[in-house]
């Protein structure tokens, strides 16, 4: 079992990542940080990730040994594993598992029913040793109120489902199969091995979207991801553009940004 730090509250499980590794007599990779709530929880793009208590919010700190290029593709690694284990604990707690539907939202959210309930934000930092990379996850599980702005957007397991998770056994499956999928991505180098994983939980597959890029906006139909987890979309002139998570954001499922 990886090593847990366990907080009631904290300003950001990623900063306090940060913070265990770097301190003197800094904690060894890997291990989580926990937090019942947050007061600076962090979304993509500097947005703030609603952290009232009733989620599972961690983060987990690696030091990867491959090339820093790949760090970004630990995001959608996480996001199958954090889809796998929902899946898991919704098979023992619904006597029907045909009644919702749990997808990935390229390439950061999972998305139940339609409306967000995780969120993953991975972020890393260079040293002299290399790089660190930490990867955080909020997981609604029993919030039932959200911000005005949010309510047609976002979700949790109790709002949508009438059910209540446990964090702890969540987790537990998360860690389970998140190592499963990293040892072999450490050995292989790319997401080849888990592309049709993927693919197969993907919301945004065969959809319309509009990448935002800075340098031009385009229309287009997603067709799932390559070994290096960009999204390919289909323009309307048949060619397939390579969307990179760092460098865009796409509008589709929902009708919000990443």
């Amino acid at each position: 079992m990886i090593q847990r730090f366990v907080y009631e509250t904290i300003d950001s499980t990623n900063r306090e990542a940060f913070r265990l590794a770097n301190n003197e007599g800094a904690q060894k990779a890997p291990f989580f940080v926990l937090s019942k709530t947050q007061t600076e929880g962090k979304g993509r793009v500097g947005r703030k990730w609603e952290s009232e208590e009733g989620g599972l919010y961690f983060s987990l700190y690696l030091r990867p040994s491959l090339e820093i290029d790949k760090a970004s593709m630990l995001t959608l690694i996480m996001a199958v594993a954090v889809a796998k284990a929902i899946h898991k604990c919704l098979q023992v707690k619904l006597e029907d598992s045909n009644n919702y539907t749990l997808e990935i939202k390229w390439p950061n959210d999972i998305v139940l029913n339609g409306k967000k309930v995780v969120g993953i934000l991975t972020e890393l930092r260079c040293d002299q040793d290399g790089y660190a990379v930490v990867i955080g996850t909020g997981v609604n599980l029993s919030q039932t109120r959200f911000a005005e702005e949010l309510q047609e957007k976002a979700t949790s397991m109790k709002n949508e489902l009438g059910i209540s998770i446990s964090t702890e056994i969540l987790l537990k499956y998360i860690e389970e199969y998140f190592l499963q999928e990293y040892t072999t991505f450490e050995k292989i180098g790319d997401l080849s091995f888990l592309r049709e994983t993927y693919e197969s939980m993907l919301a945004n597959k065969d959809r319309q979207v509009r990448v935002l890029d800075p340098k031009e906006e385009f229309l287009g139909i997603a067709r799932g991801i390559d070994e290096m987890g960009r999204l390919l979309v289909e323009t309307k002139d048949g060619q397939i553009q390579k969307v990179y998570a760092g460098e865009v954001s796409v509008r589709g499922l929902l009708g919000y940004v990443d």
